[in-house]
């Protein structure tokens, strides 16, 4: 076989290669492997190919296989998280923007660990139900976040509450509290362990939050002829916060971005189980200290 045919082999079995991992369909994946495992004996087979071909396109079909094993797991939860609310993957268009979706699947194609599946599920069935809900962005920096960032976001999410009044609505905000303010009398606010300087200085590196290191604070601002009330709710504890005489009320040093917003939304209830049960009696103290109103709700 000559070097132009032996490269036109080449091209032609990673040609059917690529069009397996592409299939969106997850009914038709595993007939795929399974056409697989004859195009790899094929390949075995063949003396006519040098050890060198014969090793690069095992290679390439053992990492189709892993990446279209990790499509489907995506997928397969995907699935089981829009039919729990009555949604079927095959009629949610996934697609649709095609630009978002590609990106979505170069990604998910390469995660093979469960929990970050099951976030990337989230993603994709978040997606579907809303196309408005995730933008590219997010995608690109959940591509490079590493575990320990993860973990860092995720105690964020597990203490952030959500903010209601006349004039925001469902606003999530994760109240940082300076030491120049009043401490919680039995103990910290937070885990030093997931929150101190260097690791809000990377979640702002990565987009997803503000983090206002000057004195200034992230304030919520209330229309001219309003003073600032608000409602927080944190899984369903409420306190509302007022003042009748103050506009401004100061959630401390970090912001949540766009990205930021999205990401707790769509991680939010997973973190039920972690929640921290003294936040809102922290928060009660620490509005308090500061001269507003708190009561339960």
């Amino acid at each position: 076989m000559s070097i132009d045919q032996n490269i036109d082999t080449v091209n032609k079995i990673a040609d059917l290669g690529d069009k397996l991992i592409n299939m969106i369909d997850i009914k038709n994946i595993f007939p795929s492997l399974k056409a697989r495992q004859v195009f790899i004996s094929e390949i075995e087979k063949n003396d006519e190919l040098s050890t060198a071909q014969k090793m690069a396109l095992l290679y390439h079909f053992n990492d189709v296989s892993k990446r279209a094993k990790n499509f489907y797991s995506v997928l397969e939860l995907t699935e089981i998280m829009l039919n729990a609310k009555g949604v079927s993957l095959e009629t949610a268009k996934i697609d649709t923007d095609s630009e978002w979706f590609g990106m979505f699947s170069d990604i998910a194609k390469n995660v093979s660990d469960e929990e970050m599946q099951h976030i990337w599920a989230k993603i994709l069935a978040s997606k579907c139900e809303d196309e408005k809900s995730v933008d590219k962005k997010l995608l690109s920096i959940l591509q490079v976040m590493e575990s320990e960032d993860a973990e860092i976001f995720s105690y964020i999410c597990a203490n952030t509450v959500y903010i209601d009044s006349a004039y925001i609505s469902n606003f999530p905000a994760f109240v940082y509290v300076f030491n120049r303010n009043p401490v919680y009398v039995n103990g910290e606010f937070y885990n030093k362990k997931f929150i101190h300087h260097s690791a809000l200085t990377q979640m702002q590196s990565l987009g997803l939050i503000t983090y206002h290191v000057s004195m200034s604070t992230y304030e919520l601002t209330a229309p001219n002829d309003m003073t600032a009330d608000c409602t927080f709710n944190y899984f369903g504890e409420k306190i509302n916060v007022k003042s009748y005489s103050k506009k401004d009320l100061s959630l401390g040093a970090v912001e949540l971005t766009r990205c930021g917003h999205q990401l707790v939304k769509i991680l939010y209830e997973g973190q039920r189980d972690n929640k921290n049960a003294k936040l809102i009696d922290k928060l009660t103290q620490h509005f308090n200290a500061l001269g507003y109103e708190v009561t339960k709700v």
